[in-house]
């Protein structure tokens, strides 16, 4: 369940140990209740064996009553497990075996392709890909559908068999998992934005503002263009193909460092990123959001 609300920091937090503490009286024993200062959204994460057991029903009504003028708050069920096996979320690692050992590249967003649905990196990233799953451990061979690096970018998509949600993570832990709710246009991306990265080989979420617009440069032995240059955040090898966003809205696929010399950097330094919508737009694929 998603809750939005529009209210004071303070009335946030207040809002967020109200709902935990109801749902801790309601009986409910597996629950992750997470509120996002920024965007202004109570994440409530319930696990329930039946989802449509009266149980559910139950602690959905529970939260409903917790609803004021003041506070604002929304409530939307959402139904898909974000743990089961077969599902995939963006923010997760991409490994080059089938063991999930290292991590190759992240993937950043969900997408379809007509009845096809898959998940987003960076063209540089290898052909053969695994879909690491961040609970379970579960690895998932996919299958590259396309991908590009050159003058007008840098991504691929790659098909799963399972499930893919219109998901993603901000961090290592469930209460990161954020859901998409719309996309930023290329056109639309300006010097000094602030959006944040997010890799699973570093394992750190990063926020800095946008250096240059439009830009070239020399991601390791190609010449990559079309690019967003951000200023200096943290990453690692096995960043590249990440999420950058802002709150819950899809920003750009994660190059990796800008400059000669490869992409990978264990210190802050500047990154470079392709805009999701004109990478989606190029291979003719749809980000999936709520």
């Amino acid at each position: 369940m998603d809750a939005t609300a529009t209210a004071s920091q303070a009335a946030l937090v207040a809002k967020t140990q109200a709902i935990a503490q109801a749902l801790h009286d309601a009986g409910a024993a597996d629950f992750v209740v997470a509120p996002n200062i920024r965007t202004q959204v109570i994440d409530v994460t319930l696990g329930v064996a039946d989802e449509t057991a009266s149980s559910a029903d139950a602690l959905e009504r529970t939260i409903r009553e917790l609803e004021t003028s003041t506070i604002g708050a929304g409530i939307r069920r959402v139904t898909e497990d974000p743990f089961t096996p077969d599902t995939a979320q963006g923010g997760t690692a991409a490994s080059t075996n089938s063991s999930g050992s290292g991590v190759a590249c992240t993937f950043s967003f969900g997408v379809r392709s007509g009845s096809i649905y898959g998940l987003l990196t960076a063209g540089h990233c290898p052909n053969t890909l695994y879909y690491v799953n961040p609970v379970s451990g579960q690895t998932t061979l996919l299958t590259l559908r396309d991908e590009y690096e050159g003058y007008h970018g840098d991504y691929a998509w790659y098909s799963y068999s399972g499930t893919v949600q219109p998901k993603f993570y901000a961090g290592s832990g469930t209460s990161n998992l954020r859901t998409v709710t719309s996309v930023k246009a290329a056109a639309s991306i300006a010097v000094g934005d602030y959006y944040c990265k997010y890799g699973r080989a570093s394992n750190r979420s990063d926020c800095n503002n946008v250096k240059y617009t439009d830009v070239c440069h020399n991601g390791g032995g190609s010449l990559v263009c079309s690019q967003v240059r951000m200023r200096k955040v943290y990453g690692a090898c096995g960043d590249s193909g990440g999420p950058w966003y802002s709150g819950t809205k899809a920003v750009g696929i994660n190059t990796g460092r800008y400059g000669s010399g490869g992409n990978c950097s264990t210190t802050r330094s500047e990154h470079a990123f392709t805009p999701v919508s004109s990478a989606a737009d190029d291979m003719g694929v749809q980000i999936l959001t709520r």
